[in-house]
């Protein structure tokens, strides 16, 4: 698929102008489309952008710089926060809203193999050092 045309596929956006960053981005969560087409993509994310946090926050009862809001995804026009996006933009893509958040975020995490910005496999391999020997095998299943 041509990039351009793809990249008007992925994202739909309402309300407040997008700031430019998300231009760069948008192609970033193109090409997670395009890695990954197995995964049936629910495309377009749709994108509620509102003007202020204040505003935002109290409408959506919520502190996060981006929100699941249903099918869409509802945040601040800001230019702040990048990779909560990303990271949300991919749950929007790859998993289904009746899914709970922690698994969502789970799945967002193993595409991306960061969390918070850091790495994935870096933080569970100093997690496990910290452990005592032998402890890892007692943790219970969830």
């Amino acid at each position: 698929m041509h990039s351009l045309l793809l990249l008007a596929a992925v994202v739909q956006f309402s309300g407040t102008a997008a700031p430019s960053w998300r231009a760069v981005h948008e192609q970033e969560t193109a090409r997670f489309v395009s890695q990954y087409p197995q995964l049936g993509p629910r495309l377009p994310v749709i994108i509620q952008l509102d003007d202020d946090y204040v505003a935002a926050a109290k409408a959506r009862k919520s502190i996060e710089v981006v929100d699941d809001c249903g099918e869409a995804l509802c945040g601040v026009a800001t230019d702040d926060f990048p990779e909560d996006w990303q990271f949300a933009e991919l749950r929007a893509l790859f998993t289904p809203p009746s899914a709970t958040r922690l698994e969502r975020d789970a799945f967002a995490v193993a595409l991306l193999g960061t969390f918070r910005g850091q790495d994935v496999e870096r933080w569970a391999a100093d997690c496990l050092s910290a452990w005592p020997p032998g402890s890892v095998s007692s943790i219970p299943n969830t």
